[in-house]
């Protein structure tokens, strides 16, 4: 199985742009999964959300992360903005979001 991976990110202070942005770096890819690592002002903003899927065309990608502190990528760690890393297999992966609540060290 073969996974490519890209990443963006962008300083826009607007959270819709921003996502529109990243969205627009990763659409070629045809992400099936995308982690989000954003600022404060973005983090908890669904715009940032909504320009993404907008400029995937899609809304079939799983979207998970979105940290709240800030990003570090090659070129520059930032406080401000947003970044991504959207991962593809070209459907021979399925990737799946779950969750859990009130969990104990040794389970029943």
């Amino acid at each position: 199985m073969t996974v490519v991976a890209k990443s963006s990110h962008s300083l826009a202070s607007d959270p819709y742009h921003a996502g529109i942005e990243l969205g627009t770096a990763l659409a070629e890819l045809r992400p099936e999964l995308v982690s989000l690592f954003a600022a404060v002002a973005h983090a908890r903003n669904p715009e940032l959300l909504e320009g993404l899927y907008d400029a995937l065309g899609t809304r079939d990608a799983i979207v998970a992360g979105n940290s709240g502190d800030g990003y570090f990528v090659p070129e520059q760690a930032s406080n401000l903005g947003v970044a991504a890393l959207g991962l593809s297999t070209q459907g021979a992966a399925r990737f799946h979001v779950a969750s859990a609540s009130n969990l104990q060290a040794e389970p029943e």
